[in-house]
Parts: structure tokens; C-alpha cells; sequence
């Protein structure tokens, strides 16, 4: 077993800071979440058009279920990292080699492309992860 394993490889700073990003992605996610479902009750008066086939009102509909159904992935994703701030369970060790995730790893980086969020669920470093992608 790899040093680190089972003890806080990540420092307190960090995880509060990751912690504050998450509640505010959380709370983004779950005003567009309300968005979506106000949107989609609103265009509830036009049931009657939802069950014809390749109607424009059909595939719109579908569309914001889609949406909906992926924000509340993400939501139930980020309410995971952060019970995991919180019980003590993220330690931040990569499940592959076993050693410690950077912190700037951890903390995300919104400024690649694509964006990478800070998130306490991540489980590989980015060797390990690179590796697997590269297979």
C-alpha cells in the first residue's frame, strides 16, 4: 500500500476552496435545473402536439428533458464530492499508481479548453488518466 492511502493527501485550503466552488457550480446547476422545468411546464399547454412524431413542439420538449436529465446528473455528482468533503472520505490519492492528486488538479481549471471543473469525485491523476485515454 502506497503512502497516503487512507490518510488526507489534499491540505485543508484546498478542499475548502473546492468546496466553495462547488456549492457555487451546485447553486448555478440548480437555478438552471428550475429554468429548464419552469420552460418545460410552460410548454406543457401544447400536450396534445408532444406524442406526434417529429413535431417541432416534440423535439423541444425532448430537448429540455435531455438538458434536465444531464443537470441532475451533475447536481447529484457535485452533492457526492461535497459529502465527501465532508465525511472525510476524499482523500485525494489516484485509484491507479496511488499517489497523491495534485492540488491544482484538484482545484480544476476553468481556463482550459475544455473547462476543467475542481471536483472531489476525480479518482485518477492526470497521468493515469491520459494513459487510459491513450489506449
Amino acid at each position: 500500500m502506497a503512502a497516503g492511502i487512507g490518510t488526507l493527501a489534499v491540505s485543508e485550503g484546498c478542499k475548502q476552496r473546492i468546496r466553495e466552488l462547488l456549492k457555487t457550480t451546485l447553486a448555478g446547476k440548480e437555478d438552471t435545473e428550475r429554468a429548464l422545468l419552469k420552460t418545460l411546464n410552460e410548454l406543457g399547454d401544447g400536450k396534445e402536439e408532444f406524442d406526434k412524431e417529429g413535431s417541432q413542439y416534440a423535439e423541444e420538449c425532448r430537448g429540455i428533458i435531455d438538458r434536465i436529465e444531464r443537470n441532475s446528473r451533475d447536481i447529484k455528482k457535485i452533492k457526492d464530492g461535497l459529502r465527501s468533503l465532508d465525511n472525510s472520505t476524499f482523500t485525494g490519492i489516484c485509484n491507479k499508481c496511488e499517489r497523491p492528486i495534485p492540488e491544482e488538479e484538484l482545484l480544476g481549471n476553468p481556463n482550459s479548453n475544455p473547462p476543467i471543473p475542481a471536483s472531489p469525485t476525480r479518482k485518477l491523476c492526470s497521468s493515469c488518466q491520459a494513459e487510459i485515454n491513450n489506449r
